[in-house]
């Protein structure tokens, strides 16, 4: 199962993710991508607001970084399904004054406190990836005014949705996307090399047994899903689905264990 509104979500999954070798500098991999991307827009124009669409906000970790990478106006819209991760979000946006909660349920905003003119606006729904895949979609096209965006950024997330949909969400990423920009997807990326993967898994599983019993059961469950025939996603898969949804520029920027960080690019 990977039910994160249950044992394994909020502040547990925080505590956990963070002893995953790897785990926190592929967050700052995403950060110095999204860093990047934002120097180099700005310099065709400087007063740009840098816009992000983020799949899986989870409790936060990779929104904070995007927010800290990136200087001036700066606008994220992104979903999360689970309210128990969300309500972990939410506590950490004290940990700096430039972000405050204005409004909760069932939108969650941020802003920045520092100056009007340098807004940084998080905008969390609170609902599942049908948002994105279906309503905003949808009824942009009907309005024939498609929102779209500089990146579409996701970071432990897509990894857990079935192959059928996920083929469905690349798709729409990249009609999301404003023609050359960037999708960066950061999650569990199985390596080809069946062998190689196997000794990736039991290296994660192993940090597990410090855990009490019925938190290690449910991650056990947790991984055991994501081994599951439909659900588990290799480079190859990956790459060749990219390829095939009209992405450009695929790139492995980053590897760790069984994580790995990709980048592709939408066509002009």
């Amino acid at each position: 199962s990977n039910d994160f509104d249950g044992i394994i979500g909020g502040e547990a999954y925080d505590q956990k993710v963070k002893e995953i070798p790897g785990f926190m500098e592929m967050q700052q991999v995403v950060g110095d991508l999204v860093e990047k991307m934002g120097k180099e827009l700005r310099s065709q124009d400087p007063c740009k607001t840098i816009q992000i669409f983020e799949i899986g906000v989870g409790t936060g970790i990779t929104t904070m970084h995007i927010l800290d990478s990136l200087q001036g106006s700066v606008y994220i819209e992104g979903v999360e399904i689970e309210p128990k991760m969300i309500d972990t979000f939410k506590t950490k946006t004290s940990y700096c004054s430039r972000y405050s909660i204005i409004k909760e349920s069932p939108f969650s905003f941020i802003e920045n406190k520092v100056s009007p003119c340098r807004s940084r606006i998080v905008t969390v729904h609170r609902d599942s990836a049908n948002y994105f895949l279906y309503h905003n979609l949808q009824r942009n096209i009907d309005n024939k005014t498609l929102y779209v965006v500089d990146a579409v950024v996701s970071a432990a997330t897509i990894h857990n949705i079935c192959s059928k949909v996920r083929d469905k969400l690349f798709y729409d990423i990249k009609h999301k996307l404003r023609p050359e920009g960037i999708f960066i997807m950061a999650d569990k990326i199985a390596v080809d090399d069946y062998a190689q993967h196997i000794n990736d898994l039991a290296a994660e599983l192993k940090l597990l047994d410090d855990l009490p019993e019925d938190l290690r059961q449910s991650w056990l469950e947790h991984y055991a899903f994501d081994e599951q025939p439909g659900i588990k996603l290799t480079e190859s898969d990956l790459e060749k689905t990219l390829a095939n949804t009209g992405f450009t520029d695929i790139k492995k920027v980053w590897r760790q264990g069984l994580n790995a960080v990709y980048t592709a690019t939408k066509p002009k």
